[in-house]
């Protein structure tokens, strides 16, 4: 299955080739990806804003190349979080919300309660446990997990491409 999803992630635009395969890449690649496999409750507007709770430079960096990636005909905005410092008034600017293994429990009741249109994307060792996916990360090799049932909480339709490349709950 791994195959199949680095196929769709080259298919669907050429900056992966330029992208080394490093985890925190792939990780930032295919959490960019999954936008494109949702659909959402109501339409972005021309951005998508995309929310990084990590402190860990090597990821950062890779959301902020894959953030220069348009989105189809949207543009993608990053938001860097203090991992640190839960913030309340971020979330709902937020389209997605990547929680890295650094993030602390403190967000964790911020964000328990799916909020509409919100697609919390989380590390398998992050001290956040709602995430609508969550990547499990062994040997250098990187899957991920979906939570169909906070999907459909938070109002996001998840295509059946992306639910058969994840490990289902």
């Amino acid at each position: 299955m791994q195959w199949l999803l680095a196929l769709l992630l080259t298919s669907a635009s050429g900056f992966m080739a330029a992208e080394p395969l490093t985890l925190p890449a792939r990780k930032a690649a295919y959490t960019y990806y999954f936008t494109k496999f949702i659909d959402w409750p109501t339409p972005h507007s021309q951005q998508l804003r995309l929310c990084v709770a990590t402190a860990r430079s090597d990821l950062l960096q890779a959301f902020r190349r894959v953030a220069a990636q348009p989105l189809g005909s949207q543009q993608v905005a990053l938001m860097a979080l203090d991992p640190d410092q839960a913030d309340q008034a971020a979330i709902p600017t937020c389209h997605v919300f990547y929680a890295g293994s650094d993030i602390s429990p403190r967000w964790q009741p911020l964000l328990v309660r799916p909020q509409k249109g919100l697609l919390v994307v989380a590390d398998d060792d992050a001290a956040i446990t709602v995430g609508a996916i969550r990547f499990i990360a062994r040997h250098d090799q990187l899957s991920f997990s979906i939570d169909r049932r906070r999907a459909r909480a938070a109002g996001l339709t998840l295509s059946a491409k992306l639910i058969a490349l994840g490990e289902g709950l």
